[in-house]
């Protein structure tokens, strides 16, 4: 004999019937459709939109891109400027024993033109364009400059080396080149030996103004 399961099932229908109901959405969801339908912008702000994002997302490129052409460019003249102000001051505080002095200013003058290749200058000249985007531009022609004096008067060779120093040393110290990158390419014998001219520039300078009250 099969059970009879009819009173049971009774029962759970008149639960689910009691049970309360979820409420519907479904109309209110559907006004509120409409009305974000009705209150869109129109087609033409959507345009504007588009083009004023894709102008900003240009100049960032452009910019990130300036940017690393000028770090790069930087990298490479610092550190050649930091390299030939060493070299500098070595051959100019350096003399071999037993020579001359004839053949010392011959010696000062080879060891000198072994280290002023200008290698940052054929660089730049090469990538004028970024290199006119640097605000130290003029300071750093101006020190090239003194340099190629040393090798261009040779008649001069202790006044032009002694003028190339103190000039990449003002420069350094003044801020016309960036001290940042002056600290970073420079060793810390050279950064001693900056802070020392520097110094004695001061008082040079100290000395001549006040003979000149």
């Amino acid at each position: 004999m099969q059970p009879n399961y009819t009173k049971q099932l009774a029962e759970i229908a008149d639960a689910l019937h009691r049970a309360p109901q979820q409420p519907d959405y479904s109309r209110q969801l559907d006004g509120i459709l409409a009305a974000l339908n009705r209150h869109s912008p129109p087609q033409w702000v959507y345009l504007v939109l588009g083009a004023l994002l894709t102008l900003l997302v240009q100049f960032l490129v452009r910019y990130i891109e300036g940017h690393r052409k000028r770090w790069k460019m930087r990298k490479i003249i610092y550190s050649e400027i930091a390299r030939m102000f060493a070299s500098a001051q070595v051959v100019q505080g350096t003399r071999p024993d037993g020579v001359s002095l004839a053949q010392h200013w011959k010696w000062q003058a080879d060891e000198i033109s072994k280290a002023l290749t200008f290698d940052a200058e054929g660089y730049w000249k090469k990538e004028v364009d970024t290199f006119i985007d640097l605000r130290e531009r003029y300071y750093i022609e101006a020190v090239y400059r003194r340099f190629h004096r040393i090798l261009d008067d040779q008649g001069s060779f202790n006044v032009n080396l002694g003028l190339a120093l103190r000039v990449t040393s003002e420069y350094f110290t003044d801020g016309s080149l960036y001290r940042r990158w002056v600290k970073r390419c420079l060793r810390p014998q050279g950064i001693s030996m900056l802070n020392k001219m520097s110094e004695i520039d001061r008082d040079t300078k100290h000395r001549q103004a006040d003979s000149g009250a």
